[in-house]
């Protein structure tokens, strides 16, 4: 449950991609939704609550499995947008190693960069299904037989 107000935004933010993306997007949008969100559910069971200084292993394993994903989802549709999210979560699970391999990393640093990169996979996906949804309407039948 969210207990602070930078928590509730991004609960916010993350259910409004995700419904929005099953709503508007296509496969490939609706795949990605579903693996995030499943991904989400995943990472409390899986994060060390006992300490923030040490490294997330079992967060580093749902976010691995979830960049495994997305490069499938790259590979199998034609979708710039996936490259993009790929990316920005492939810099997330870097996160996850490099405070691995330096435990000195500070612990704002390392919640702060896996925040901002978590954003830039969800906005990908918000832009892809809204560009899905764009080329709907503007190839619709409909739209030229008025």
């Amino acid at each position: 449950m969210p207990t602070s107000p930078l928590q509730w935004v991004s609960h916010v933010t993350l259910v409004a991609a995700v419904l929005y993306a099953f709503w508007a997007g296509g496969p490939p949008e609706r795949l990605t939704a579903g693996a995030v969100a499943l991904a989400y559910l995943a990472s409390p069971y899986a994060q060390l609550f006992t300490s923030l200084v040490e490294p997330q292993y079992g967060v580093l394993l749902v976010d691995a499995a979830l960049l495994v994903v997305l490069f499938g989802l790259s590979l199998a549709f034609n979708r710039r947008w996936l490259l993009f999210a790929t990316a920005a979560h492939g810099l997330g699970v870097l996160t996850h190693l490099a405070v691995v391999a330096e435990r000195a990393l500070l612990p704002r640093a390392y919640l702060s960069a896996n925040i901002a990169t978590a954003y830039l996979v969800l906005g990908a996906l918000t832009f892809g299904a809204w560009r899905h949804r764009r080329r709907r309407i503007v190839n619709s039948p409909d739209l030229y037989s008025r």
